[in-house]
């Protein structure tokens, strides 16, 4: 069992010096094109690391990128669901964003009647698919 443990970690050790030239400079290339173990991807953009990129000619949708450039970000999008609806006569509750469904409880004024707020509340979904149509917005009250 000895002599075949240590043939074999003959072999690598052996083997392990048998790079030429041609592969150091394939291996090389590959790392400054960003191909590495782990294949093209962030873990191999450190060739990038000194390149500037403008950020108002990005269209990469609304995450954040920069704090000096002002962006429209997804609390934007929930400010103007909430701005809504407050205008429509509701005090809003939570209203938060997941993916393309906004969740939001709304209030009705209290001196409204049952029949009062169901027609408010057909006009605040009109006027929601009006003013933020990407959205599908689920309102509670």
């Amino acid at each position: 069992m000895k002599k075949i443990v240590g043939c074999l970690l003959a072999a690598v050790i052996g083997l392990s010096g048998c790079v030429t030239q041609a592969d150091a400079d394939r291996i090389n290339h590959d790392r400054l094109t960003g191909q590495g173990a782990f294949g093209p991807g962030p873990l191999n953009f450190e060739h990038m690391k000194d390149e500037w990129h403008d950020p108002r000619l990005t269209n990469t949708g609304t995450s954040y990128k920069t704090p000096t450039y002002p962006q429209h970000t997804l609390e934007d999008d929930v400010d103007q669901v909430v701005q809504v609806i407050e205008r429509q006569g509701f005090r809003s509750g939570f209203a938060f964003l997941n993916g393309a469904q906004v969740y939001v409880k709304v209030y009705p004024k209290a001196d409204w009647d049952e029949q009062e707020t169901k027609q408010q509340m057909r006009q605040l979904d009109r006027t929601l698919k009006q003013v933020v149509p990407r959205y599908d917005v689920h309102v509670r009250r």
